[in-house]
């Protein structure tokens, strides 16, 4: 049997160096894919893709800068023609109250996480179209009911949270396999629980206000 002549995908990852970001690139080499990795300082991806330089480069990125971005997305459809795979990884939380952010800070929050998302889309999305192909992973995570309760939740747990990164990481390069993905995937028991409680919890209350819902239109002629 002929050997399949299609070349592996191209995963593009934000935020590789540390967790997530790091753990999608390193499954991602392991299942024979061409990787580009990204970070603001590209030194701290070496040891990533050491071994791997035929099939991953390590790239400068912040997401909050535009002209990283385009530089970015440029130099990976040189090197490897193309971009299959969008993983926006890059991002943190901010851990205060409402009343306690500073708009400094939160502004700073939202250049990462929401306009820097949003740009490097915008920035693959032309190849993407033009090949009528492509995937974009975008990756949040669960909010917690207070600022004050999540920190008390997760002063004492970090590195020891139950959520695995690498598993994570084959869980979603599986999603992305499949011949019908989800929109949206959930990750790990804590995170599943969360969100299964909340929607019920959000359907209940609808449906409890239903007839004042439906009060909201015109009268039936």
């Amino acid at each position: 049997m002929a050997k399949s002549t299609t070349p592996p995908p191209v995963w593009f990852v934000t935020g590789c160096s540390t967790g997530f970001g790091r753990e999608f690139a390193r499954a991602a080499l392991a299942h024979g894919f061409r990787v580009v990795a990204t970070a603001r300082d590209p030194k701290t991806l070496d040891n990533l893709i050491a071994g791997h330089r035929d099939k991953a480069i390590a790239l400068t990125l912040d997401v909050t800068n535009p002209d990283q971005i385009k530089k970015a997305v440029i130099e990976a459809e040189h090197a490897f023609g193309r971009i299959d795979v969008l993983v926006n990884n890059a991002g943190y939380g901010y851990m205060a109250a409402v009343e306690e952010g500073e708009e400094k800070d939160i502004r700073a929050l939202f250049d990462t996480n929401f306009f820097g998302l949003a740009a490097m889309i915008r920035a693959v999305l032309p190849g993407m179209r033009a090949r009528r192909e492509g995937t974009i992973v975008n990756i949040a995570s669960v909010g917690k009911d207070t600022a004050d309760k999540h920190r008390l939740e997760t002063a004492g747990h970090s590195g020891t949270q139950p959520g695995d990164p690498a598993r994570a990481a084959e869980a979603v390069i599986k999603v992305v396999q499949s011949p019908k993905p989800p929109r949206h995937l959930v990750l790990g028991r804590q995170g599943f629980d969360n969100v299964e409680n909340q929607l019920r919890s959000m359907l209940q209350e609808v449906d409890r206000w239903k007839a004042t819902s439906l009060s909201a239109d015109y009268p039936a002629a």
